[in-house]
């Protein structure tokens, strides 16, 4: 069965696999099974809130420890191999992500309750081939230095600090 009745997003990745998050934890539904994911680099699921795949094919999940990178081709299972966290000591505003968008360029936009972030990918990809990046659980210092969040609050021009929905139109335009 589910990790609990209480679905609050629901996506289909590449390889057709149904994932759902609920409140105390994520979902795989391969057609056949359902496998369940609550904890991740020995922390529990806590409040999983979002789900967005990315064009690269990496699934990431927000809850309230913060934004879970999930690389499916790296491993079937949430571990060391194929999990990358990113919390407050990486950039994020807040740990607490409630929504994830990705725009034309593959930058993701993450909504938290303190404000919005956008993980510039190119960032990320460059700190990620630095010589020495070998922990993929938590990131390393050469990704912490670098700037690969870029923070909105609302004297940045956000319209609030608690963003519920980040959508991303055919256009281009991001609607907060």
């Amino acid at each position: 069965g589910l990790t609990s009745n209480k679905v609050v997003a629901i996506s289909e990745d590449l390889n057709g696999n149904i994932w759902l998050v609920t409140s105390n934890g994520i979902n795989k539904i391969d057609g056949k099974k359902v496998t369940q994911f609550i904890s991740y680099a020995g922390k529990e699921i806590e409040n999983a809130h979002t789900i967005l795949q990315d064009r690269t094919g990496n699934l990431w999940f927000g809850d309230n420890n913060g934004l879970i990178r999930y690389n499916p081709k790296e491993s079937n299972n949430f571990d060391e191999n194929s999990i990358s966290i990113f919390d407050t000591t990486d950039g994020l505003i807040d740990n607490n992500v409630v929504e994830i968008a990705e725009d034309y360029l593959g930058n993701l936009f993450i909504a938290t309750t303190k404000g919005i972030n956008i993980l510039m990918t190119s960032e990320l990809q460059k700190a990620q081939n630095k010589k020495g990046y070998e922990n993929k659980i938590k990131n390393t210092d050469s990704i912490s230095q670098k700037k690969i969040f870029r923070n909105l609050k609302v004297h940045d021009g956000s319209p609030s600090s608690l963003m519920n929905n980040i959508f991303v139109d055919t256009k281009g335009y991001i609607w907060l």
